[in-house]
Formats: structure tokens, C-alpha cells, sequence
């Protein structure tokens, strides 16, 4: 299970962090290229010890690539990934989001 926070020091315009559709449909497609895959068959992965900390990682960087480059989340400060292997093993990487979303 993967779980996507989103942290911003004040609310938009819109008094969101985050418009949680645009969120939904950026993690999906982050999780589209990795799902029933061999990860040492992803090219983007490759050479890399994919532990579930790092692919936390990974999916951080990518939803936020995603939402940087279509225009969104320019008021984030933080995005934080958890990836549950089962209920009693999981693992969480936060990154902090450049200032003013570049």
C-alpha cells in the first residue's frame, strides 16, 4: 500500500495544500510504471538496491516531478511517501520541496 502526504506552510487560493485529484491522478501514473514488474527490468531503476526506503524515495521524486511539471503544488513544502509491506513493516521518506515549487 502506498501512502502520499502533502505538507504546505499556509493553504492556496483555492484554501487547499493540494488539489487531491490532480495528487491521485499523478501518484496513480508514478505507481503505473512499477506495478507487476521486475524492478530490476525498470531502466530508470537500474543499478539501484530498490529497498522499499528507496523506492519511497523514488515515488516521492516522481509524483513531485509530475506535479512540478504541470504547474502544480507550488505551495509545498514537503512531500512524504510510505510504502506499507504489511501492516507490521513499512517505511516513510519526506523530501522538502524546493521553495516557490521549482
Amino acid at each position: 500500500m502506498t501512502e502520499v502526504s502533502f505538507r504546505a506552510p499556509a493553504l492556496d487560493n483555492h484554501q487547499v495544500v493540494l488539489d487531491i485529484g490532480a495528487a491521485s491522478e499523478h501518484l496513480e501514473a508514478v505507481l503505473a510504471t512499477l506495478r507487476y514488474r521486475n524492478l530490476d527490468e525498470v531502466p530508470e531503476l537500474a543499478g539501484q538496491l530498490t529497498t522499499t526506503e528507496f523506492m519511497a524515495s523514488y515515488v516521492a521524486h516522481q509524483v513531485w516531478k509530475r506535479l512540478s511539471s504541470a504547474g502544480l503544488g507550488g505551495n509545498l513544502s514537503e512531500i512524504a511517501v510510505v510504502l506499507r509491506e504489511n501492516p507490521d513493516a513499512w517505511a516513510e521518506f519526506a523530501m522538502a520541496v524546493p521553495p516557490g515549487g521549482e
